[in-house]
């Protein structure tokens, strides 16, 4: 039976340091107690609706009732606190569930958090980096010949007790301890081939998988996730009490292992690199769940950058040409082979640290242009965002894709280019790994590289100042109101795809442009322009500063148009939608509310400000001082703009954005 079984390498890993912080608790997790469902829920829609809390380890569907554990208390609480939870019209009772003495779970939080206070006393007293690096990978990774001995284990038993039923099976170990960036705890995911014929009900088979599992009592708190994009089985291996993720769908996973296995190959430094940049990531919340990046796509983030000069790590088409037979891993339209054999050595790579080679990977990204630009580490290459519309038109190179897009059913399943990041998967051409993440997890990415470029720079105490040092976030808009004035600052986002090269100069011609336009378009405001900037006070703090950055305005309106602006949209019913632009919503209200003032002759002034745009590296600083206004007309104005100018201006690069990505490729 052991030739069914696929393990990492045909012998046991050379020996590492026994980690004194492997200490993996048997303590119970606190679940949920679930009861109020209909009688026609089934326990797939519960676990489905619960997993948006957490990652859910264990179930049990009682007769009218649910038990339910997560692998973190964190997420019991943010169901607790959620006032109350509906499911097919059905209000649900939930609460806290007594612990259970028998079942088998890992308290990964508690155990994270003294792995990191550990970790973190011992980098404050270390100054050498490479002694940094020693301690980091002791403290959090296994030893390595131990957890052989494990995942062997795990997979023999898999193996012994699916093989009664599906004869052939092969067992096919991947993720992280199979590229071994495994940290204490890791799960261990699992391909099982030879058991799904094309036929065959995918979820069927992998119910009778959980009741083999289940009824051997080898494996505990096993259950289905049949909902998810690759459907699983989960489960603990009671033994080495090693979480299990199975599933009999994507062999796609198991090459992408190899790939990255390969590539951590060709030098130790790269893997050192890789354990350090997936702590840094796990540490500041920019991988996991919840629409961040996952450890996959920074990995293939990293890979990318050792694509580039001056490193020129080979591409992964390089790697599959000639296609071969020897070379093929097809899966679907994709192949996953590759030619694990052939040799690289980067002499750059060889000569230069460590320490050297972190750093310019988050110089790299500090000032990336994720907004016009694909990460293909297929071809190696930054491609154009619109690179990929018109897909007759690719080079043989992308041949696959194109045989994948000529079926009239694909056509849904292009690569996904109208996100905030773009990174093309290597095997899978068609999916972009990152299509999810949120525009203020990628600024927290830039930012975040920023500060760690900053920190390897001063070579003192990096890795403890790179785990320990939380940068501020940056935040879109700056707001500052005093009586007689506003201060309102707009940062340039990183994510701008609207113009050719995320230049500074045009955004900032754009955000003045916009502001003006909101003032006299949609305020009704009358606008001066000013040669002079004498008229405006100076602050203490700041000398006035003469040259092109600045542009000062004088305005003044006879009319309130801000106050009714909702009420007047809610009266007008105007959609909510993208059916109507920002700038087109804006004008149909104020034309409104232009024929309800239409019969009011001689009105007064009732604002005037001075306006100064300035610009601030990459931001605009918009700052409105009073001249005269009546009563308090000017701090209803300024809280009206300070509100509501910002989220136009998001909304109006957003537009822009989207006509940029539907522009034709050139």
């Amino acid at each position: 039976m052991t030739e069914n079984i696929k393990l990492i390498d045909e012998k046991a890993p050379n020996n590492k340091q026994q980690n004194q912080m492997n200490k993996k608790h048997n303590s119970e997790n606190e679940g949920i107690y679930v009861r109020g469902y209909s009688a026609q829920t089934k326990e797939n829609d519960l676990v489905k609706y619960f997993s948006q809390f957490g990652n859910v380890v264990w179930v049990h569907f009682g007769h009218d009732f649910l038990l339910l554990d997560f692998t973190e208390q964190s997420a019991v609480e943010k169901v607790l606190s959620k006032k109350s939870h509906f499911l097919s019209g059905n209000r649900l009772f939930v609460r806290r569930k007594e612990s259970r003495r028998n079942t088998v779970v890992l308290n990964d939080e508690e155990v994270n958090k003294q792995i990191y206070e550990y970790l973190i006393s011992e980098l404050k007293n270390i100054h050498d980096f490479n002694m940094q690096v020693s301690c980091m990978k002791h403290n959090l990774q296994p030893d390595m010949n131990e957890c052989y001995q494990k995942y062997s284990h795990v997979c023999r038993d898999l193996c012994n007790i699916i093989s009664s039923s599906f004869p052939y099976v092969q067992v096919y170990p991947f993720g992280s301890t199979f590229t071994g960036l495994d940290f204490n705890n890791s799960d261990i995911d699992v391909y099982l081939a030879n058991v799904k014929q094309s036929d065959e009900d995918e979820v069927d088979l992998l119910k009778i998988i959980k009741v083999a599992l289940s009824k051997s009592r080898i494996f505990a708190n096993c259950f289905c996730i049949p909902s998810a994009k690759i459907p699983i089985v989960k489960c603990i291996h009671t033994k080495t009490k090693i979480r299990c993720d199975i599933n009999i769908k994507n062999m796609l996973g198991v090459c992408n292992s190899k790939l990255i296995r390969y590539y951590l190959g060709i030098d130790p430094k790269i893997n050192d690199a890789m354990i350090i940049l997936k702590y840094w990531a796990k540490f500041h919340k920019i991988t996991g769940q919840n629409h961040l990046f996952t450890s996959y796509s920074l990995i293939l983030m990293f890979i990318f950058f050792l694509q580039q000069e001056p490193y020129n790590l080979p591409s992964v088409s390089s790697l599959q040409i000639p296609e071969k037979n020897h070379f093929l891993e097809i899966q679907g339209y994709w192949n996953g082979g590759f030619i694990e054999k052939h040799k690289v050595r980067s002499e750059k790579i060889s000569n230069t640290s460590l320490q050297e080679i972190v750093e310019n990977f988050f110089g790299f990204y500090s000032n990336f242009n994720f907004a016009t630009t694909i990460l293909c580490p297929y071809t190696g290459k930054s491609l154009p965002i619109n690179y990929f519309q018109d897909y007759k038109g690719l080079p043989h190179i992308f041949k696959r894709y194109k045989d994948f897009m000529s079926v009239e059913e694909n056509k849904k399943m292009a690569l996904k280019t109208n996100t905030c990041i773009c990174i093309q998967d290597p095997f899978e051409l068609n999916r972009n790994v990152v299509s999810v993440v949120t525009e203020s997890v990628v600024e927290k990415f830039t930012l975040c590289c920023q500060i760690a470029k900053k920190i390897f720079s001063e070579k003192n105490q990096t890795l403890y100042r790179l785990y320990t040092e939380e940068p501020v976030q940056m935040k879109k808009v700056q707001c500052s109101y005093q009586e007689d004035s506003l201060d309102i600052t707009l940062h340039r986002s990183t994510t701008i795809k609207y113009l050719p090269n995320n230049q500074n100069d045009e955004w900032f011609e754009t955000a003045s442009e916009f502001v003006l336009m909101t003032l006299r378009d949609f305020l009704d405001l009358d606008l001066t322009a000013e040669d002079s900037q004498s008229k405006m006070a100076k602050s203490e703090e700041e000398p006035t500063v003469h040259g092109s950055g600045k542009s000062f305005y004088v305005c003044m309106g006879k009319y309130n148009m801000w106050d009714a602006r909702k009420a007047t949209a809610k009266k007008l019913n105007l959609p909510n939608t993208t059916e109507m632009t920002v700038i087109e919503k804006e004008t149909k209200i104020t034309n409104n509310l232009k024929e309800v003032y239409n019969n009011i002759s001689n009105s007064p002034i009732i604002v005037q400000f001075r306006l100064m745009l300035e610009k601030r590296n990459d931001a605009l600083l918009v700052h409105l001082e009073k001249i005269n206004a009546y009563k308090k007309s000017f701090k209803s104005f300024c809280l009206f703009f300070a509100h509501n100018m910002p989220q136009w201006f998001e909304m109006y690069e957003k537009e822009l954005n989207k006509r940029a990505i539907a522009l034709p490729k050139t």
